[in-house]
């Protein structure tokens, strides 16, 4: 599993953690429910951008993401 899917998965399983929708992270991140689907099925590239927004809202810091979805 590549480290891009992986870190995309501690966003996912962070966001159901919070019990947040993909409709309501999308919401607080300005951008479509779409969009964070087809991140989460890997169908669509994570911006560095959205990637930093996703972890401040998630509150997650975004080293530790990259740190932990790089550890095998």
């Amino acid at each position: 599993m590549s480290q891009v899917k992986k870190a995309i998965d501690i966003l996912r399983v962070r966001r159901l953690e919070l019990r947040l929708s993909q409709e309501e992270l999308a919401l607080r991140a300005g951008t479509y429910k779409n969009a964070i689907y087809l991140l989460e099925k890997g169908k669509k590239q994570l911006s560095l951008s959205l990637f930093f927004e996703l972890c401040k809202i998630l509150d997650l810091k975004p080293w530790d993401v990259l740190k932990k979805a790089s550890e095998k």
